[in-house]
């Protein structure tokens, strides 16, 4: 099954990668704002400085999106993407990722905790 990258995830994904080079952005804005008081070098560099910040964001996220579709060695890490990036049948399609992969993680802790009836030996945490 072909998976698909949600445009939600990229966008979220640039504001991430926005707030990590925040330092960047900001030394092109106060360069802007030196260049509009008249220093025109300063609105130059703000230019460059700037278009270098959101093309770096940019490129971090097409990278982000081509590891996150491509097919891994890891079973376990094929069925997390076939879950956040596919779906595996049309009555999941109304579900949003997050819910796919909540769904998943319950059915996971279910199944453990049948398998484990040792329950008897875990320590009882209750405050009565």
């Amino acid at each position: 099954m072909k998976r698909k990258y949600p445009i939600l995830f990229f966008i979220m994904g640039l504001l991430q990668s926005m707030i990590r080079y925040l330092l960047i952005g900001l030394i092109g804005i106060v360069l802007w704002i030196f260049g509009l008081s008249g220093i025109e070098i300063c609105k130059l560099f703000s230019v460059i400085v700037l278009a270098g910040y959101f093309l770096l964001c940019v490129v971090e996220q097409i990278i982000m999106r081509s590891v996150s579709l491509e097919d891994s060695d890891n079973p376990e890490l094929n069925e997390f993407r076939d879950i956040a990036f596919g779906v595996k049948n049309k009555n999941e399609n109304n579900k949003s990722a997050q819910q796919r992969i909540v769904d998943h993680v319950n059915s996971i802790i279910k199944a453990q905790n049948g398998k484990n009836d040792d329950n008897e030996n875990l320590p009882n945490n209750r405050i009565e």
